[in-house]
């Protein structure tokens, strides 16, 4: 017998077998199922978000499309803190060979928001988005790549 998964959806456990059809239908309602310390948003909300005038934001967004994995993380994050941070994870990727996408506007787009407190989300598709949202989740700030 194959290997199985266990996906939680809701409180039940539902077992799959990696080979079955049905494994990504499951695996994608699970990702609508905010886990814990997660917030739950939609797919197709998120991809509304997101701004295909920014090249990080369209990038991010047609991963989305793809079926990329993605989570809101609750707990909102102090603005500055978050600039800060990313600041430096920024000038880390530039003394490495490690490619970025919409670093510089991003920090710009944060800075100029007028927010004290932003949620951090995160996509994984063919890079690792980094999403900034207002605190309720209605508004996407900024998305950078790395």
């Amino acid at each position: 017998m194959g290997e199985t998964a266990q996906t939680a959806i809701g409180r039940r456990a539902v077992r799959v077998r990696p080979d079955s059809p049905g494994r990504q239908a499951v695996a994608k309602s699970a990702m609508l199922m905010a886990m814990p310390g997660e917030i739950k948003i939609g797919r197709q909300q998120l991809i509304g978000l997101l701004d295909p005038a920014y090249a990080a934001d369209a990038a991010c967004r047609e991963a989305l499309v793809l079926g990329a994995n993605y989570r809101v993380y609750e707990g909102a994050l102090a603005l500055e803190e978050t600039i800060r941070i990313y600041k430096q994870r920024a000038a880390v990727a530039e003394s490495t060979t490690r490619a970025s996408v919409g670093v510089s506007e991003a920090l710009d787009r944060l800075g100029s928001s007028q927010l004290d407190q932003v949620l951090i989300g995160a996509v994984s598709g063919d890079r690792e988005y980094t999403l900034f949202l207002s605190a309720d989740a209605t508004a996407l700030i900024a998305c950078l790549a790395f």
